[in-house]
């Protein structure tokens, strides 16, 4: 074996080294990413739903008996608490089977807020603090991904480490590719002068 081959084949073996521990790191900070979320979700059900009572609906929400306001803020609660376990699940299932692209996450998650938004639209319905046919999108809790990373710093954090070791991994795969052309190359060259010889 020439010592170029020996050196590209060293090359390829340090760069799928360093492809197998960014996607590791890949899969933790997206474990790490989805706590943060989960947690800044649950923040976010609560807040919204306080200031649609307290703020957009505080007429609706006084007329409440207190049995029925203790009974919509542990449902409230409830809610919450069941948004984060299937923030966690799913995000977790998501990396375990590998499909941890950022599209495939924030599309995950995306639905998930859609259809905790809706739920919290929905108790507030039956507690009569917002009309069934209403249009005022003032008072409709909407909890959007965008917003969660906007206003928790943690979350934005992972968020930016995930897309610079996206990067590296995408970057990384192209050296790869790069290098076992090289390889074969290098190899095809060194089979053609085996077998070489000068005509008489």
């Amino acid at each position: 074996m020439s010592t170029a081959l020996r050196q590209i084949e060293q090359e390829i073996t340090e760069i799928e080294t360093s492809i197998d521990s960014t996607a590791t790191k890949i899969q933790s900070t997206y474990l790490e990413y989805a706590e943060a979320v989960a947690q800044a979700v649950q923040q976010q059900v609560i807040i919204a739903m306080y200031q649609v009572c307290t703020r957009d609906r505080p007429a609706a929400f006084l007329t409440l008996s207190f049995d029925r306001r203790h009974k919509l803020q542990q449902d409230v609660q409830i809610l919450a608490k069941t948004t984060v376990d299937l923030v966690r699940q799913s995000l977790a299932e998501c990396v375990q089977n590998l499909q941890s692209d950022q599209e495939a996450v924030d599309r995950l998650l995306t639905k998930t807020l859609s259809e905790a938004s809706q739920t919290a639209n929905d108790l507030l319905i039956t507690a009569n603090i917002l009309d069934s046919s209403t249009k005022e999108t003032v008072t409709e809790i909407q909890i959007r991904l965008s917003e969660v990373e906007f206003t928790n710093r943690t979350v934005m954090s992972h968020r930016g480490e995930l897309r610079v070791l996206s990067a590296r991994l995408n970057q990384l795969h192209s050296e790869l590719e790069r290098k076992q052309k090289l390889k074969m190359i290098a190899e095809a060259e060194l089979t053609w002068r085996s077998s070489w010889t000068e005509l008489e």
